[in-house]
């Protein structure tokens, strides 16, 4: 009798964070708020969002609540907007870049 070993690594498979590229802050009750899928994955996320004069129009860390399209209570502008996303805010050597879409 002959026994055979097998050894296999497991890699952990990152689950990436997605940010909706647009959303309608309308009241209408549909896609009211700005996305973010997989961010439970991060607890200890930290999200700039700037305008295009770079102005921080909102941030958030750790504890997620979806955006509304609002500045100190006044909406925004239906514009472009521009986002940093640090998947651990200790830790800026993790980004993820992009923009995103007010459509009212």
């Amino acid at each position: 009798k002959v026994d055979t070993t097998i050894n296999f690594k497991i890699e952990k498979v990152e689950c990436p964070v997605i940010i909706s590229s647009h959303f309608t802050p309308n009241d209408d009750n549909y896609n009211d708020y700005l996305q973010i899928y997989n961010i439970d994955k991060y607890p200890k996320f930290a999200l700039y969002i700037y305008n295009k004069w770079g102005q921080q129009v909102h941030s958030q860390k750790e504890n997620y609540i979806p955006w509304d399209g609002t500045w100190n209570g006044v909406k925004v502008l239906d514009e472009t907007y521009y986002y940093v996303f640090y998947y651990d805010g200790g830790d800026k050597s993790k980004v993820l870049k992009g923009d995103i879409t007010i459509l009212r």
